[in-house]
C-alpha cells in the first residue's frame, strides 16, 4: 500500500475578487488531472457573510 497525505489550505479574499481567484485556481489545477498519485482537488466557494463591524 502506497503512503497516501491529504493537504488543506483556506485562501480568504475580498467579495470582488472571489470569482476572479476561483479561476485562477481551477486554471492552475489542470496539470494535477494526470498527476501521478492525485485523487481529489477540491474548490469550494462559500457565501459571503456581511459581519457587523464592533
Amino acid at each position: 500500500m502506497a503512503n497516501e497525505y491529504l493537504l488543506h489550505g483556506k485562501l480568504t479574499t475580498q467579495q470582488r475578487h472571489r470569482d476572479e481567484l476561483a479561476s485562477i485556481l481551477l486554471e492552475t489545477s489542470k496539470p494535477l488531472s494526470t498527476a501521478k498519485g492525485c485523487k481529489l482537488y477540491v474548490i469550494g466557494k462559500m457565501k459571503m457573510i456581511q459581519t457587523p463591524f464592533i
